[in-house]
């Protein structure tokens, strides 16, 4: 799956390869006013954080990716 994202130079985006607790709580803290992807291997925990960071008030994209496999990333 590809996606494409605008190429807005006043677009802030943080990108997070594993949704667990420590990187969420990291992002929540530091990245106001960003959009947030957050990538992961399990779709399930990709849909609770980004459900989760909507009610926050985050603008989110979510992808499933295998940060061990090259071709997924």
């Amino acid at each position: 799956m590809a996606m494409v994202f605008d190429r807005n130079e006043n677009r802030k985006v943080a990108v997070l390869l594993g949704a667990g607790s420590m990187g969420t709580a990291i992002l929540r803290r530091v990245c106001a006013g960003m959009t947030l992807l957050f990538g992961d291997i399990s779709k399930k925990r990709l849909d609770e954080v980004k459900r989760e960071y909507q009610g926050y008030g985050y603008a989110v994209e979510t992808m499933v990716v295998d940060a061990n496999s090259k071709e997924s990333i």
